[in-house]
């Protein structure tokens, strides 16, 4: 259960993404969506259902989130 969990706010208005290697890593809300190595592969994760919210990955992900930007950020005007 997440009693006593104190979450942190999820920090984008939509998802977030964090590069290892030739991966992108796609999260929205503290839930990991998957891992792209193509637009063609990250358009498919984003229209995936949202898994549900997992306590250990939400601890995984607050690692990361120094690296991690707004998916709007990396789409071209």
């Amino acid at each position: 259960a997440l009693v006593g969990l104190k979450l942190v706010a999820w920090p984008f208005a939509g998802p977030g993404l964090f590069r290892e290697g030739d991966e992108i890593h796609l999260i929205e809300g503290w839930r990991y969506l998957g891992s792209a190595a193509s637009d063609e592969e990250l358009h498919a994760l984003l229209d995936s259902p949202r898994p549900a919210f997992d306590r250990d990955i939400y601890k995984i992900l607050t690692k990361y989130v120094g690296k991690m930007i707004p998916l709007s950020s990396t789409r071209s005007s």
